[in-house]
């Protein structure tokens, strides 16, 4: 898995002082597929993380 850009440091940035991070999920650069070419060449990505306060 690629974490594309610079999204993850942003993405830890935004996560508040304190908080437990549980799942971190990050959309990975796919050039395998039909889907994963369209979703590189518009920029579709995303970051996802998840925890408790």
């Amino acid at each position: 898995m690629e974490i594309p850009g610079e999204e993850l440091p942003v993405a830890e940035d935004l996560v508040p002082e304190g908080a437990t991070i549980t799942t971190m999920y990050s959309s990975p650069d796919d050039w395998t597929s039909v889907i994963g070419i369209l979703n590189n060449i518009i920029g579709f990505h995303g970051t996802y993380i998840s925890g408790t306060l």
